[in-house]
């Protein structure tokens, strides 16, 4: 019952079931003051988050569905609960009506500490949704980061597509211990749809180094000011990626839409 990233089951299924088609650039969303974006330009890192430790308390969700036979309450005990004995966990199968809360939260806690131990860092594939800009920009006054995804297999090698669905998933933990670890990182509220998020899945959390090659463009709000560019174009220089397109977006005369020039 335990979830072995490297298994060839696994990763079948998440190439068949989870993957997101990926376009030529995904992009991610920055503000300028504070650390993070400087520590992407300079260092060439990405911070991939558990998603239980996201702002958005709806994230992570889902409704365990327990209903197991004996054996499989039995078996799912001996392997997860190392500390309870054989003839326990046989008494616990066969009682399992009577157990039930205890069994629905051992059932949970299990999952959920498989899904804190792994990583998510969150894009999209455009950089012109305007209500991105305003969530995750500064209000149009920072920055949207293109990556090219195929310069750095390693980092972007798992792109998980969400899916954006009106309840929480219903999942057998026991039954389908993969279904669920993969519900649990890509199911997020519909409300959220027009954000066609890409997560990039990396396993533990943490900062992880990406090819500089993998950055291929910074593209500058609205509203950014010209001393915000001028450093954040200096961060670029220095560090060496010459290869970056610097863009500023711009309102569109006759439509709600963004346009962007090189600078």
């Amino acid at each position: 019952m335990r979830i072995n990233i490297d298994d060839e089951t696994f990763i079948k299924y998440i190439h068949e079931h989870v993957l997101a088609p990926m376009p030529p650039l995904i992009y991610k969303f920055r503000r300028i003051d504070g650390e993070h974006l400087e520590n992407i330009i300079r260092n060439q890192t990405l911070y991939f988050a558990n998603p239980l430790g996201w702002n958005d308390p709806f994230d992570g969700q889902l409704r365990v569905d327990t209903k197991n036979t004996q054996a499989e309450v039995a078996k799912f005990l001996k392997a997860n609960q190392p500390v309870m004995s054989r003839a326990k966990a046989r008494e616990f199968g066969r009682r399992t009506i009577q157990f039930e809360r205890e069994w629905h939260e051992i059932v949970n806690t299990n999952a959920r500490e498989r899904i804190s131990k792994q990583g998510l860092c969150c894009f999209t594939g455009s950089w012109q949704p305007i209500l991105q800009w305003s969530y995750y920009a500064d209000g149009h006054k920072g920055v949207a980061l293109g990556f090219d995804p195929l310069k750095d297999p390693s980092v972007f090698a798992m792109p998980l597509k969400v899916n954006y669905v009106k309840e929480y998933p219903f999942v057998n933990y026991v039954r389908e211990p993969v279904a669920c670890l993969s519900a649990l990182l890509t199911a997020k509220s519909e409300v959220w749809a027009h954000e066609q998020e890409i997560r990039m899945w990396r396993s533990p959390p943490g900062l992880k180094t990406f090819e500089s090659v993998a950055l291929r463009e910074v593209i500058f709000g609205a509203r950014a000011t010209e001393a915000d560019m001028e450093r954040v174009q200096s961060w670029c220089q220095e560090s060496g990626l010459k290869h970056v397109e610097i863009f500023k977006a711009y309102t569109a005369k006759r439509s709600y839409t963004l346009e962007r020039k090189p600078v």
